[in-house]
């Protein structure tokens, strides 16, 4: 008897409790998640690439960092991520310099650090100096580390990076671009915990449209 009436106790107990289950994913809409681009670029050998034009400068950017981070690591195969710094303002060239030479010399596990540096710590990586004293705290080889830093590599792929800000007509950032096409920012996907999920169905959008000449 007691056996029988715990047993619709629980039954009635598991009725009246409210089922969590996560919540469904909202179909992005063009003009208001994304906008389509008429400046587009095709992109070779079927890769599809993820650009984000950002600046280490940018607090935005900074504040979307974490997020970033770790949608990366979900990144599909056959897609591929791609960071584009912008120059805004004259102290930020030298800041595009300290991402292509992270990047160079395979530090990219810095960045993250870079951003902490600039708006937690309130140092002056645009400063040279001040960058090679940074990257030495972090074990890097300083020498080597300017030898790059002042290179006509990084030189030449500052300049390219101009060039396709001003191809795509980059006036804020954070933006990201998918495929060429697609382009959304933190304001668009309703918040940066938003970004991920705006990102993976532009990744299904441009899979199933190219862009194309």
């Amino acid at each position: 008897m007691k056996a029988g009436v715990s047993a619709i106790i629980i039954a009635i107990s598991m009725m009246a409790a409210p089922v969590w289950s996560a919540p469904d994913t909202v179909a992005i809409k063009e003009n208001q998640h994304y906008q389509v681009l008429d400046t587009g670029q095709a992109i070779p050998n079927n890769q599809l690439e993820v650009l984000e034009f950002f600046s280490f400068a940018c607090p935005h950017c900074a504040h979307l960092e974490p997020t970033l981070q770790s949608w990366r690591k979900t990144l599909p195969k056959g897609v591929t991520f791609r960071r584009v710094p912008v120059i805004f303002r004259p102290q930020w060239e030298n800041l595009a310099k300290v991402y292509y030479t992270l990047d160079g010399l395979k530090l990219a596990h810095l960045e993250p650090e870079v951003f902490k540096a600039i708006h937690e710590q309130n140092l002056d990586l645009s400063n040279t100096e001040e960058f090679m004293k940074w990257l030495g705290k972090h074990k890097v080889d300083e020498k080597k580390a300017l030898m790059f830093y002042e290179s006509f590599t990084v030189s030449t792929k500052v300049s390219q990076a101009k060039t396709l800000a001003q191809h795509y007509r980059i006036e804020g950032v954070p933006l990201l671009i998918v495929g060429g096409r697609y382009k959304t920012d933190v304001a668009m996907a309703g918040g940066a915990e938003k970004v991920p999920d705006v990102l993976n169905q532009l990744i299904n959008i441009a899979q199933k449209k190219p862009f194309s000449k």
